[in-house]
């Protein structure tokens, strides 16, 4: 097959239109995911504030905020993961959980100490 002027033209043509088009496509892409990003933080925010809210009025002894966050952020993590929710697969998740709430709240206990004395 040998190549006339005219699919030469067309060839070079529809080239252009894709690198043309590449980096638009790619921003694109970026651009969706990190919005994607700010939206989950935005959610997590939100509920984190909301359970901190409830436990602070429903509760006398509440952890500091960042508690709330950083749970609800490692519980999103599980509930939006591409991988299938199985019960194994949540009950390794809740002990990762459990230990990073663990030393957060050894964290806190011992900032309070310094901060308070008589604590």
């Amino acid at each position: 097959m040998t190549l006339t002027p005219e699919l030469t033209t067309g060839l070079v043509a529809i080239c252009s239109a894709f690198v043309g088009a590449l980096p638009s496509l790619i921003s694109n892409f970026l651009s969706r995911k990190a919005d994607d990003k700010k939206h989950m933080r935005e959610l997590i925010m939100k509920i984190a504030a909301e359970n901190w809210r409830f436990i602070a009025d429903n509760s006398k002894a509440i952890y500091p905020f960042e508690h709330y966050m950083i749970h609800t952020a490692l519980m999103c993590d599980l509930a939006f993961s591409d991988k299938p929710i199985t019960e194994d697969r949540v009950k390794e998740h809740i002990a990762m959980v459990a230990l990073i709430m663990k030393s957060l709240s050894e964290h806190a206990l011992s900032a309070s100490k310094i901060t308070h004395p008589n604590l």
